[in-house]
């Protein structure tokens, strides 16, 4: 029964080891997997340690030996809990530094009289004398496995990535059992029983910890060493099992012959001794393989060990050349030949990079061979080549003793190139060797090519972008400068236009008022076009001005107290003429009372002219246009509706924009210039209102705006806004 209890200690504590050494060799640098290789050894030894008390020992023995399981103890939990913060993220600075204190503090006190003063031993037993600090350190390693089983279960609920889920679970669910069960066997029955045998069973925590993380990693690739550490445990239970052998069977025939039943205590040192030379037996035998290969073959490598050394140069770098003379100085070490080099090259450039003294081939040449060598994708050796043969003499010419291509798909885009083998032709085993490792040689060649290209391609891209900054730079100032002379010429302009204008109306008002003799119907008639042409153009010529001014910043509202409903009858009285003459009748309804504001006078009274002026030209004839004044929540609304043509759906959002003109309405009057609405939203908004507008293309369109009364019934001096 010892021998097979201590078995099974050592089976538990060597999984716990090597499991551990996987973690820590996959990812030195990974936190979560330092702090749980360092559970795991530090589980190990506290499940030796339990093992090591002896009622025959003595006081001072058995005293030191619980005072380690307690250190070991203390330190485990703590490890448990660290671990735990690493793989949820949870690794605050005060976590951290909260726990560390007390582990720190109690890990030394453990061992002085003030946690375990001394041993009782006796009657087959050993019982800790306790002192009033034990029960802190109880206290402490309860509350790091409940901290530890609180902090992966609330990452289990919390997570919502299935197989990350998947490994808290786990996790979560071995810590727990194994800490019940470590309660159990070291806490819980040793205190009802009065033995200290059920502690002798805390390997059966180890083992389930270790299971557990084995688990989550073979069959859900918990932290991703699942390689790693399936190779490291098979290994590890080879060793295990070897020691077990031996001592199954040196003791059981040992103890045949002589009669004598092996305790624990003494036959736990032959076990650990066991492990240890079957341990040191491979690097040993590794030792001496090296040295009777160097005296007897200087020239032979492992193929592994090679094709290992090799990838690993491989996944180093991106740098073309640099990975090519990692490259070319492995292969030239192994095999050893005088030189490798290795000739890569494209349409527009070539690059030859390789051990000292290496042969640069010329581009031609290169290129030649290519076509030499046809669809071969394997490693060519000068000795295989016919004397007459046109590809080994350009080998002879550059001491090439092997070619091995690199191939994209079927194009060949370069060559290792090996030079003399220093003591020996090159074998099939070599050419074998090469053939392995040219696919792999060529993806990495290929994806350190396009790092290069793109390396390449973004500096020629920011010279472009620069250059072409620089040009729109350019462009945009003389844009500017355009727009600027064509504002200078605008405002020019209708300032010059203005007044021959305002003088031609004059004298066409005077004509039709009889100032100068009667006129005859039909003259009256055509002097009123002429009239409402003049008054239009001169309505145009201020839209152009007042575009004018707000491309200069020059556009300032002039607000007088106004009476609005009056000053849009007016413009409506102003406007039946023109549509009576038009077959149409302008209707207009006010409130009986509304609020006079202080407004822009003559910048709305254009507004409102321009809404009714667009509604009578782009309307049918016999047809009436509405023009509509309320006061509703705090706002003075003025609507102009028609039954015209209406806005295409496409182009509504765009027709508020300077000289934008709808299709429809560039075919039913190609005169228009599409300032109008333009100027009307800058007024309307300037005034701190908002622009009513819609539309069915064909149906007509309502067109208007909001005024708010509060603001505007305020003096300008007044004003707060």
């Amino acid at each position: 029964m010892n021998i097979l209890l201590g078995g099974a200690i050592a089976i538990s504590a060597a999984l716990a080891i090597v499991a551990a050494l996987s973690f820590v060799r996959q990812d030195p640098e990974s936190g979560s997997g330092r702090w749980l290789a360092l559970f795991l050894v530090l589980a190990a030894s506290w499940g030796v340690t339990v093992n090591l008390q002896n009622p025959a020992a003595g006081v001072d023995y058995n005293l030191w030996v619980i005072r380690l399981t307690f250190l070991a103890a203390i330190l485990m939990t703590y490890a448990m809990y660290r671990f735990s913060l690493s793989i949820t993220d949870s690794a605050t600075p005060w976590r951290k530094y909260v726990a560390l204190l007390p582990a720190a503090f109690l890990s030394v006190a453990v061992l002085t009289p003030l946690v375990i003063s001394s041993a009782n031993v006796g009657d087959g037993s050993v019982e800790a004398i306790r002192e009033p600090l034990y029960y802190l350190v109880a206290a402490f390693m309860v509350a790091m496995a409940i901290l530890s089983i609180y902090e992966v279960t609330h990452a289990y609920l919390k997570e919502s990535e299935v197989r990350q889920r998947r490994q808290y679970g786990i996790i979560a669910l071995g810590l727990l059992v194994g800490t019940v069960l470590a309660a159990t066997s070291n806490v819980v029955l040793p205190n009802v029983l009065g033995t200290i045998e059920p502690a002798r069973y805390a390997w059966v925590s180890l083992l389930l910890w270790t299971c557990v993380l084995a688990y989550a990693v073979v069959r859900h690739q918990f932290m991703d060493v699942r390689l790693a550490v399936v190779r490291s445990i098979a290994y590890g239970l080879s060793l295990v099992s070897l020691a077990g052998i031996y001592m199954l069977v040196a003791t059981g025939v040992w103890g045949f012959i002589v009669g004598v039943d092996f305790s624990l205590r003494e036959i736990l040192p032959y076990i650990v001794m066991a492990l240890v030379v079957v341990i040191l037996f491979q690097p040993v035998k590794r030792f001496f393989d090296r040295l009777t290969n160097h005296i007897f073959y200087r020239d032979n490598y492992d193929e592994e060990e090679f094709f290992s050394r090799f990838t690993r140069k491989l996944d180093t770098s991106l740098d073309l050349k640099r990975l090519l003379n990692k490259a070319a100085h492995e292969l030239a070490d192994t095999l050893s030949s005088e030189y490798v080099s290795f000739f890569v090259y494209d349409k527009e450039w070539s690059v030859a990079v390789g051990t000292p003294n290496h042969r640069r081939i010329h581009l031609d040449d290169a290129k030649s061979i290519s076509e030499l060598l046809d669809d071969t994708d394997v490693a060519v050796s000068i000795d295989e080549l016919a004397d007459d043969s046109e590809l080994r003499r350009l080998m002879v010419s550059y001491r090439i003793a092997v070619i091995l291509p690199l191939r994209r798909k079927q194009d060949v885009f370069g060559y290792a190139l090996l030079g003399e083998h220093r003591g020996r032709p090159y074998t099939k085993r070599d050419l074998k060797v090469l053939n392995t490792i040219s696919g792999e040689l060529s993806i990495a060649v290929q994806n350190a090519i396009a790092v290069q290209e793109v390396k390449i391609l973004n500096e020629t891209l920011q010279q472009r972008i620069d250059a072409a900054t620089e040009e729109l730079r350019r462009s945009n100032e003389e844009l500017q400068r355009l727009d600027e002379a064509k504002d200078e010429f605008i405002s020019m302009a209708s300032h010059q236009l203005r007044t021959p204008l305002t003088s031609v109306k004059g004298y066409l008002s005077m004509v039709l008022e009889g100032d100068v003799g009667e006129v005859t119907p039909t003259q009256k008639k055509l002097l009123s076009e002429a009239f409402v042409s003049s008054d239009r153009m001169v309505h145009l010529i201020n839209d152009f001005l007042n575009v004018s001014r707000l491309q200069t910043g020059k556009f300032m509202l002039e607000r007088r107290l106004t009476d609005i409903a009056e000053l849009i009858e007016q413009e409506v009285d102003g406007l039946k003429t023109t549509a009576k003459s038009r077959e149409l009748e302008l209707i207009y309804e006010r409130p009986d009372a509304a609020p006079k504001l202080y407004v822009d006078e003559a910048k709305l009274r254009q507004v409102v002219m321009n809404f009714i002026d667009n509604a009578m030209y782009y309307s049918k004839e016999r047809n009436k246009v509405h023009i509509k004044l309320l006061v509703a929540d705090g706002e003075m609304v003025v609507t102009v509706k028609d039954n015209g043509i209406g806005v295409p759906q496409a182009e509504q959002e765009r027709l508020f924009g300077k000289f934008f003109r709808a299709s429809n309405a560039r075919k039913h009057r190609p005169d228009g210039t599409g300032v109008g609405l333009f100027l009307a939203r800058r007024v309307v908004l300037e005034h701190g209102g908002k622009i009513i507008f819609e539309s069915r293309e064909g149906k007509g369109s309502t067109f208007g705006f909001r005024l708010p009364i509060r603001r505007l019934s305020l003096a300008p001096a007044d004003e707060t806004d």
